[in-house]
């Protein structure tokens, strides 16, 4: 009499727990044993028990054995402190088999310190922030871009101080204010985007002067958008509608401009946001070329920085730049991130994910680096102000 052959059967599989959990990346694992049959398997992975995504694609075969296989595959692109559901499913002939949930959960990102603000019109809240500008005394102010059409100021502790600004065409009225820069006297000079114009203010948010009218001839602007100061206190401010950069002097008179419209060296197809560094030169965001270019003092084009995509160095659509002590550029992308560069615009470092939780954005904006080369980034979609540690 011959021995009974085993029964062939789906195969066995045994969870086990993720590890290398790090800020947007984890590593998940898991036991499986074909039972004699050709097996292969997958993780299911997301924010619920109903997955929604897969690794690897397609699924991996690990034979007919009948011992148990370890199995693991690293994910990324995860938010930073969020919980996450995985199960591992593997399937030959016979069968499918799913293994028990298992969760984990992000790191917060430890460069994130604190955020400020909520949706709203009273003191300290924002209706689509724009930009942000801090003084020598480390004070924090953030153009309340849509509806409230204000400026505000806060503490280095993200306290409410002051406030400035109401909607209308008058002097230190606003429609729509946008970009903000704070000269070596200490007056600030913002973007009054849909007036056409850009208006000057003391410490105290006491108007002080204007210039710009709307037009597309010098010193005019059709869709003025932001605005930098060089070490000689000349004004720079790129108008988005015309594909270019003016240049100001200190009283706001018309000095010159460079730009036009296309995806060439030195062209701009919506230029955003403007950082001048301590060479003179100018860095111009260059939002749907999704690219960041370098200009001499004189507007010469000297470099280019990104392409479109989602991995490193690249853009979506690159808003805002800002220079910190090092000459190091940080700018902020519609993905959701801020991405940071050398001056010779070598990507280095990013932070940020898509979001509403700590250390997520949704549409940042203008970001400021202070004394001690914190990065201050308007969150505009969540309406908040947040600060990140070097």
């Amino acid at each position: 009499m011959f021995p009974a052959l085993a029964a062939a059967s789906s195969p066995s599989v045994t969870p086990e727990a993720a590890t290398k959990v790090g800020i947007d990346t984890a590593t998940l694992n898991s036991s499986v044993n074909p039972n004699g049959q050709e097996t292969s398997y997958r993780f299911e992975y997301g924010t619920t028990t109903s997955y929604g995504k897969s690794v690897p694609v397609p699924d991996k075969a690990i034979g007919s054995g009948k011992e148990a296989v370890k199995v693991s595959e690293t994910i990324g692109g995860l938010t930073s402190g969020t919980t996450y559901h995985f199960r591992v499913v593997a399937a030959n002939v016979e069968g499918t088999s799913f293994g028990a949930d298992k969760s984990l959960t992000t790191e917060v990102d430890s460069r994130f310190a604190f955020a400020f603000g909520s949706a709203g019109s009273g003191d300290g809240q924002f209706f689509g922030s724009e930009d942000i500008a801090i003084d020598s005394s480390g004070n924090v102010w953030v153009s309340d871009e849509y509806f409230n059409n204000r400026v505000e100021e806060f503490n280095s502790k993200g306290e409410y101080l002051s406030k400035f600004g109401t909607t209308g065409t008058g002097n230190g009225q606003f429609n729509t204010p946008g970009g903000i820069a704070i000269d070596s006297s200490g007056n600030l000079w913002v973007v009054d985007t849909e007036n056409y114009r850009v208006e000057e203010f003391n410490s105290k948010g006491e108007y002080l002067s204007k210039f710009g009218t709307k037009g597309s001839g010098n010193g005019q602007f059709e869709l003025p958008i932001d605005i930098a100061i060089d070490p000689s206190g000349n004004l720079w401010v790129t108008d988005e509608e015309t594909n270019r950069v003016e240049k100001f002097n200190s009283k706001g008179e018309y000095l010159s401009k460079f730009g036009s419209l296309g995806s060439g060296n030195g062209q701009f197809t919506w230029p955003f946001g403007i950082a001048i560094d301590s060479e003179n030169n100018v860095w111009v965001a260059d939002t749907f070329n999704a690219r960041v270019e370098e200009f001499n003092s004189k507007g010469e084009y000297l470099s280019k920085f990104g392409t479109t995509g989602s991995g490193n160095g690249q853009f979506e659509t690159p808003h805002y730049i800002a220079i910190d002590s090092g000459g190091a550029l940080w700018v902020t992308d519609s993905q959701g991130r801020v991405e940071h560069f050398n001056a010779k615009g070598e990507y280095l470092s990013q932070f940020g994910t898509k979001g509403n939780g700590q250390g997520q954005f949704n549409g940042p904006g203008g970001l400021a680096v202070d004394s001690e080369d914190n990065v201050w980034v308007v969150d505009s979609g969540n309406n908040r102000v947040q600060k990140w540690v070097p």
